[in-house]
C-alpha cells in the first residue's frame, strides 16, 4: 500500500478530555456536548472564495446583525446541517434548515478583523454524528449558506450584496480554505445547560415571524445564478444566467 500523506503532531480529541465514564455516558445520551470555536469565513474584499464569490466584510456585518439571525442565536436555534442542500437552485429548500439533518449549532458569532468566527456546540440528536466524528479524530469544516443579490465583475467574479445568512453547515470541503478546526486543543466537553439552569438574553420582538424572502422585501420572481446566489429576473441577468450556471457546473464536476 502506498502512503500518500501522513499526519504529524495529531492529538485525538479523546486525549484532550477528562472523559470519565460518567461524562462519556452523558455525552452518549445527550446530557453533555462538545463545544469549540471555529473560523467561519475570511472576508477579503479583493480575493474570492473557491466558489468564485466575494462576500464584502461590511455586507456580512449587516447580515450578522439582522433581527432574524440574532433571535435564532439568542434562542439556541441557529442550527447547522450536515452538508449543504443538494440543489442550491431549490430556493425553498436552500432557505430552510431540516432538523432531521442537524448535528451542531452556533451559539455566538463575532468578528476578529476580517474573519467571521463562531462558537459551535454539537447536537446530540440524529445519531450525535459530529460528537462521534470529533472523538474519532475529525477536525470539522464549515461553510456559509446564504442568499443575496449579486454583481458580476468583468473577470467573472460575483460580489454579493444584501446578504442573508441562512446557516453555517458542517461540510467536507469548505468554500473558504481556512474554515475548519485547526487543532483538537480547542475542544471542550461541557454538561448540557439544562442540568445547571440557563437563560438566553431577553429579546424585544418587532414585526411578525415571516419567511426569509418576505423579510428581504422580495416579491418578484428570482432566478438562481448558482451556489445559493439569487437575482431578480430581469434583462441584465437573463443574458448572464446560463454562462454562470455553466461555469458552476464545470467547477463542480472538476472537484
Amino acid at each position: 500500500m502506498r502512503i500518500l500523506a501522513t499526519m504529524t503532531g495529531f492529538v485525538p480529541a479523546r486525549e484532550n478530555f477528562d472523559l470519565t465514564e460518567e461524562l462519556g455516558k452523558k455525552l452518549e445520551h445527550g446530557a453533555a456536548f462538545i463545544e469549540f470555536p471555529v473560523e467561519i469565513i475570511t472576508l477579503d474584499d479583493s480575493i474570492p472564495t473557491r466558489n468564485n464569490v466575494i462576500y464584502p466584510l461590511a455586507e456580512m456585518k449587516i447580515a450578522v446583525e439582522r433581527e432574524r439571525l440574532q433571535q435564532m442565536l439568542n434562542t439556541g436555534v441557529f442550527l447547522s446541517e450536515l452538508e449543504h442542500p443538494d440543489d442550491p437552485e431549490d430556493l425553498l429548500r436552500w432557505t430552510k434548515v431540516d432538523r432531521t439533518n442537524v448535528h451542531s449549532r452556533f451559539t455566538k458569532l463575532w468578528f476578529e478583523g476580517n474573519k467571521l468566527m463562531g462558537m459551535v456546540r454539537t447536537v446530540p440528536g440524529n445519531g450525535n454524528l459530529m460528537a462521534k466524528a470529533i472523538l474519532n479524530g475529525e477536525l470539522p469544516s464549515f461553510s456559509i449558506r446564504v442568499i443575496g443579490k449579486p454583481t458580476k465583475r468583468d473577470d467573472g467574479v460575483i460580489v454579493l450584496h444584501d446578504i442573508h445568512l441562512i446557516a453555517v453547515d458542517w461540510v467536507t470541503y469548505p468554500g473558504n480554505p481556512t474554515s475548519y478546526v485547526k487543532s483538537s486543543d480547542v475542544y471542550k466537553l461541557v454538561e448540557s445547560p439544562i442540568t445547571k439552569g440557563f437563560q438566553y438574553p431577553l429579546l424585544k420582538a418587532s414585526g411578525e415571524a415571516s419567511p426569509i424572502l418576505r423579510e428581504m422585501g422580495i416579491s418578484e420572481d428570482l432566478v438562481s445564478v448558482g451556489k445559493g446566489v439569487y437575482a431578480t429576473l430581469n434583462d441584465d441577468y437573463k443574458a448572464t444566467m446560463e454562462s454562470v450556471r455553466l461555469r458552476n457546473s464545470i467547477r463542480n464536476s472538476s472537484l
